[in-house]
């Protein structure tokens, strides 16, 4: 995935992915199905507590979504070895959130554990 994430496109992935309807997401999320539809065409951007909420009902881990939008945002500026694992290891979360339906929430785990120690590795440095 080389495109830019944004919350609006992994919010609106995750939705049709599940096969709600903006009026179903809306009604849990106590907001109107108009509303949902700015967030979903990026001329609103949800708040942190609407964002935890559309996060529960997706079944997806809060942090992985601000994960992809923040991860999407930044550059990479050289092909390193380890920036190609990471590229991989990335890859295959966002394939198994929004194309496989069996991802294994201990996979998950096993998979924000590696990208902690990326990340803190590259803090360090």
């Amino acid at each position: 995935m080389n495109e830019k994430m944004t919350y609006a496109k992994i919010l609106k992935t995750l939705r049709e992915k599940r096969n709600l309807t903006q009026k179903e997401v809306a009604q849990v999320c106590d907001i109107t199905p108009e509303y949902l539809s700015k967030i979903e065409n990026n001329t609103k951007t949800p708040s942190m507590i609407l964002l935890k909420k559309l996060a529960a009902t997706y079944n997806v881990p809060l942090s992985i979504i601000i994960y992809l939008v923040e991860d999407s945002e930044r550059k990479t500026t050289h092909e390193s070895k380890e920036a190609k694992e990471l590229k991989a290891l990335k890859d295959r979360m966002i394939n198994y959130i929004f194309v496989e339906d069996n991802y294994k929430i201990a996979t998950l785990r096993d998979d924000l554990k590696t990208l902690r120690a990326y990340r803190q590795k590259t803090v360090t440095t």
